[in-house]
């Protein structure tokens, strides 16, 4: 079996360590771009987990409504093969599906009778 010279191994092993030290900064910029990215998603559907618990407990009836909503969402956009981006978009779209009732007046929300047009509070 054939082996290189010595002083050629040398030159390997340096040009080895220059190319890690080339290498090293930007993959640990990189790597803490990613993380962070991570993160951010993590705390912004914490955020939207709190918006949805706000409606929850401004609407007794809704009983989980919006987290089971997503679930499901969920479940039928992996089968139908979407992944990262576009499953994470549905899944904020899931979370803030019924974020307008925010706004609505609880004493329509809990309103007995069906609304009409020309009903009110």
């Amino acid at each position: 079996m054939w082996s290189a010279p010595c002083a050629s191994r040398g030159a390997t092993a340096a040009a080895r360590r220059a190319l890690g030290e080339a290498i090293a900064p930007p993959l640990a910029s990189a790597l803490e771009a990613a993380l962070a990215t991570e993160e951010t998603q993590i705390t912004h559907l914490a955020t939207l987990g709190a918006l949805s618990a706000s409606l929850a407990a401004r609407d007794d009836s809704t009983g989980g409504h919006t987290e089971r909503v997503a679930g499901l969402v969920l479940a039928l956009a992996r089968t139908l093969g979407y992944r990262g981006a576009d499953l994470h978009a549905i899944e904020i779209g899931a979370l803030l599906h019924d974020i307008g009732k925010i706004a609505i007046p609880v004493s329509i929300l809990n309103k007995p009778a069906r609304s009409t047009t020309t009903s009110g509070p």
